[in-house]
């Protein structure tokens, strides 16, 4: 949380996590910090991060777009201008515990009956 920047790293691996997301970004949207996520850009970490507009994405292996991301978080920050990254409410409300809890429990009943 006294970080002014979060750093997500996940290799493009072929075949493997393209469809999950990253459980490191819910610390990191938890931290309300701007995140620079070096992810597979069509993956479900890159959209999920896109949709709470979290951050900049930029591909793993992409070394231009991670230096022009960190120049201008860095440049953002000389000036005083680096924001935190607040969730809104309806994020908030939908990755609450409870709200996440309540849902594992409709699956687990659809599935089970």
């Amino acid at each position: 949380r006294d970080s002014d920047v979060n750093l997500l790293l996940m290799p493009e691996v072929p075949g493997r996590g393209s469809g999950v997301i990253a459980a490191k970004v819910f610390e990191y949207l938890a931290a309300e910090r701007p995140i620079i996520a070096a992810v597979p850009p069509d993956g479900a970490t890159a959209a999920f991060v896109r949709d709470a507009e979290a951050g900049v994405i930029v591909a793993p292996d992409d070394v231009e777009a991670i230096e022009t991301a960190l120049r201008d978080l860095h440049a953002r920050w000389q000036a005083g201008s680096l924001a935190g990254t607040r969730l809104s409410p309806e994020l908030r409300a939908k990755l609450d515990r409870r709200t996440r809890a309540e849902e594992l429990a409709r699956v687990l009943r659809d599935v089970s009956s």
